[in-house]
C-alpha cells in the first residue's frame, strides 16, 4: 500500500505542513530510479521519491544521507530555491513540489512509467529524472492539478453509479470488479472492504446480491471518507510474517490479523521501514537462491555423472572377456583367416563356446592384439572409474546435508552463520561468490585432477593475453600440434603438489577439444613450460614459437568435474 493513492496523499500533506519554507540544498540520485531532495535550514530533511516499479513511493527522512561515492546531482537549477508547498492531485497519484518562483517538481507514480519532471516557472517542462531529453520534448506544459475532493461520494459514486460500475466491469472476481468500480482503493483496501461486507474476494461478481452491494458501497464510503481526512498526522502499520514485511497500511487490517502488527508514528516512518525490510528480504532471497541454485545444479551434475558411469560399467567390466578372446585367438591362429567376421572358439577352462567378433581387414594376430588393447583400455578405464566414483560419491555426500540445511534457513543471520560454517567446504566443492566469479580471468576455466586450474583461450587475441600476461614461467602450456586452436595453460600453483599424469592428460584433452581437430579420435598436443614459449614481434595474434616441446596424443574431451566460466 506504499504506492496507494491515499498513502501518497498523506505524505504530500505531511511535506506541505512540515517542509514549506525550507530551501533546497541539493538534489541527487545514488540508487537506481530513486531521487533524494535534501532541504536546508531551518530543517534538515530529505524527501525521497522512488520510481522503482513495484515500489513507487514518496517519504521523508531526517538528516542528509548522501554517500561519498556513486551519487550524481540532478535538477541542479533547483538548488537554493524555497519550497512553497506540496500538493497531491485530487484524482491521481501525482505530487507537485512547488517553489516560490513558480517552478515545480512533479512526481508521477505510474508504475513502470513513474518519473519526476521539472517544470520552469512558465509551466514548460525543463528536465526529466528518467528518460533523457526525448521525454522532455514529448511533454506538454504542466496542467493544473485537480483539486482534492473532500467528499468521498465523488470518488465512490452514488449507490446506483457504484452498482452500475460494479455490474458492468465484467471481471472474473469480486475483488477486480470492486477495484474497477473504485480505482482509488487499491488491492489492500479493497480486500479489507470485502471482508467487512462478508464477501469472498474470489467470488463471481454476478453472485453478489443487491443487499451485499449496498453494504459494500457503505463500507467504501466510510473508508474513503476516513482516508481523505488529512487533518491530523496518521499512524502507519506493517504486518509481518516472521521478519518478512507482508503489508503496509494506514489503518488496522482485519484481513491481516494472523500476522504480527507494528505501528509507526507517521506514514514516512512506516514506508522507510517497509522498503528497507523488503529490500533486505529481497537481498536475502537472492543470496540464498543463488547459493541454492549452484548447490542443486552441482549435485544434479554429479548424480548424472554417476548414472552415466553405471551405464559404462558393463563395458569397463569386460576386461576378463577381452583378455580371454585375445588368448583364444592367439592359441588358434591357424584357425583364423583374414576376412572372417567372427569365429566360435571353446574356453580352455570351461569348454564353453565363445563367439568372437573379428575385423575382416585385420590379420589373425592383429585381431588378437586388438582384444588385448581393448582389455588394457578397459582395465585403465575401470581403475579410473573406481577413483572417479569415489570422488563423486564423496562430493554428493558432502552436498546433500548442506543443501537440506540451506533449505531450512529463513533468516539472514542464519544464512550468515551457514556461510561462515560451511564456506570452506563449499569452496573445496568449487563454489564461488558473484564477486569471486567477476574477478576470474577472462578465459574458459576448468578444474582437473588434484584441484589444478586449467585456462583455455577463447580467441587469437585472448590466447595472446593468456600466454603473455596470465601464464607463469613454470606453468604447463598446451596447444594442438599442426592445427589452430586455443592456448591452454595448467596453473602449477593452483593445486597441491605436482600435477599428476591424469591432470596433464586432461589439460591436453582440453587443448585437443578446442582445436580444429576436435572430431579426431586422438590429437597430437604439444606441451612445454610457459618459459619456453615466445611470441616474436610482428606475428599475427595467437602465433607463438616454442622450444623443448613434448607431444601427447589426447582424446578431444572436457573433464567431467569442470567449472567453466
Amino acid at each position: 500500500m506504499i504506492s496507494n493513492y491515499f498513502t501518497i496523499l498523506h505524505v504530500a500533506r505531511s511535506i506541505d505542513t512540515g517542509c514549506t519554507g525550507a530551501s533546497v540544498a541539493e538534489i541527487y540520485t545514488q540508487e537506481k530510479r530513486r531521487l533524494s531532495i535534501a532541504l536546508a535550514d531551518p530543517w534538515t530533511t530529505t524527501i525521497v521519491i522512488s520510481c522503482v516499479p513495484g515500489e513507487n513511493a514518496i517519504y521523508t527522512t531526517d538528516g542528509k544521507h548522501r554517500a561519498r561515492q556513486n551519487a550524481a546531482d540532478i535538477f541542479s537549477d533547483f538548488c537554493g530555491k524555497t519550497l512553497s508547498g506540496a500538493v497531491c492531485d485530487g484524482m491521481d497519484r501525482v505530487v507537485s513540489l512547488q517553489f516560490t518562483d513558480g517552478s515545480e517538481l512533479r512526481a508521477e507514480f505510474f508504475g513502470v512509467k513513474a518519473n519526476v519532471i521539472a517544470y520552469a516557472s512558465d509551466g514548460r517542462p525543463a528536465q526529466c529524472f528518467l528518460g533523457g531529453r526525448d521525454r522532455v520534448e514529448n511533454r506538454a506544459d504542466a496542467a493544473p492539478l485537480v483539486p482534492l475532493p473532500l467528499d468521498a461520494a465523488l470518488r465512490v459514486g452514488a449507490l446506483h453509479e457504484f452498482t452500475a460500475a460494479f455490474r458492468s466491469a465484467q471481471k472474473p472476481s469480486v475483488l477486480t470488479a470492486l477495484k474497477t468500480a473504485v480505482p482509488v482503493l487499491g488491492t489492500t483496501v479493497a480486500e479489507e472492504l470485502l471482508l467487512e461486507a462478508d464477501i469472498l474476494p474470489g467470488a463471481a461478481p454476478g453472485s453478489i446480491s443487491d443487499e451485499n452491494l449496498k453494504r459494500l458501497h457503505d463500507s467504501s464510503l466510510h473508508r474513503v471518507t476516513d482516508l481523505l481526512d488529512c487533518s491530523t498526522e496518521r499512524q502507519s502499520r506493517i504486518y509481518w510474517d516472521e521478519r518478512r514485511p507482508v503489508c503496509f497500511s494506514l489503518f488496522p487490517l482485519h484481513s491481516r490479523s494472523l500476522f504480527r502488527e507494528e505501528v509507526y508514528g507517521d506514514c514516512s516512518e512506516g514506508i522507510r521501514r517497509f522498503i528497507g525490510s523488503s529490500r533486505a528480504r529481497e537481498e536475502f532471497d537472492s543470496d540464498r537462491n543463488s547459493l541454492r541454485s549452484w548447490m542443486q545444479k552441482d549435485l544434479t551434475r554429479c548424480e548424472r555423472t554417476l548414472e552415466k558411469m553405471d551405464d559404462d560399467a558393463t563395458r569397463h567390466n569386460r576386461v576378463d572377456e577381452y583378455e580371454t578372446f585375445g588368448t583364444l585367438l592367439m592359441a588358434h591362429l591357424h584357425d583364423v583367416r583374414k576376412g572372417m567376421t567372427s569365429i566360435v572358439l571353446n574356453d580352455f577352462m570351461t569348454d564353453a563356446p565363445h563367439t568372437i567378433a573379428l575385423d575382416p581387414s585385420l590379420a589373425p594376430a592383429q585381431n588378437a592384439e586388438r582384444y588385448y588393447s581393448k582389455a588394457k583400455h578397459a582395465k585403465a578405464a575401470r581403475s579410473e572409474s573406481i577413483d572417479r566414483r569415489s570422488s563423486l560419491t564423496d562430493h554428493c555426500t558432502a552436498l546433500r546435508p548442506l543443501l537440506a540445511e540451506l533449505d531450512a534457513i529463513r533468516m539472514r543471520d542464519d544464512l550468515k552463520s551457514f556461510r561462515a560454517r560451511a564456506g570452506g567446504t563449499l569452496k573445496l566443492l568449487g563454489y564461488m561468490t558473484d564477486t569471486e566469479r567477476e574477478q576470474l580471468p577472462p578465459f574458459r576455466i576448468f578444474t582437473v585432477d588434484g584441484g589444478f586450474q586449467v585456462l583455455a583461450g577463447k580467441s587469437s587475441e585472448n590466447n595472446d593475453l593468456l600466454t603473455t600476461r596470465y601464464a607463469k614461467p613454470n606453468d604447463l602450456w598446451f596447444h594442438a600440434r599442426g592445427s589452430s586452436g586455443s592456448h591452454v595453460v595448467l596453473k602449477i600453483a593452483s593445486g597441491h603438489g605436482v600435477p599428476s599424469k591424469k591432470a596433464i592428460h586432461q589439460a591436453a584433452s582440453i587443448a585437443a577439444y578446442y582445436s580444429k581437430m576436435k572430431n579426431a579420435s586422438a590429437v597430437p598436443v604439444a606441451m612445454t613450460e610457459k618459459k619456453f614459449v615466445r611470441k616474436p614481434r610482428g606475428v599475427p595474434a595467437g602465433t607463438v614459437t616454442l622450444d623443448r616441446e613434448k607431444v601427447i596424443f589426447a582424446e578431444p574431451k572436457l573433464p567431467d568435474d569442470l567449472h567453466l566460466s
